[in-house]
């Protein structure tokens, strides 16, 4: 999915998790993704002076060492979806339902 400046809600069923991820670009916009409490995911992003707020309450800002980021879940997790987000001054977030 692709944000300019506007806001973009995603929502991805615990049935319809894709085998090869998602990718998701956002611009100066927002962009929120919404996934299974159960899943566990693999964020590798890349990230202008915007913001990634991820489920579990980490705040990633441009000044970040690493450029991957793993759920708490993940490695528990029997579902896994892998997230590759660019982010330029807008935010993503990475909700749980």
């Amino acid at each position: 999915s692709t944000t300019g400046a506007g806001k973009l809600t995603m929502r991805i069923g615990g049935r319809s998790i894709p085998s090869d991820g998602v990718d998701i670009k956002v611009g100066a916009g927002e962009s929120i993704l919404e996934l299974p409490e159960d899943v566990g995911y693999l964020l590798e992003y890349d990230l202008g002076i915007g913001t990634i707020i991820s489920s579990d309450g980490e705040i990633i800002s441009s000044v970040a060492d690493s450029q991957v980021y793993k759920s708490k879940n993940y490695d528990s997790s029997e579902k896994k979806i892998k997230i590759s987000a660019s982010v330029g001054v807008g935010s993503l977030v990475i909700n749980k339902y």
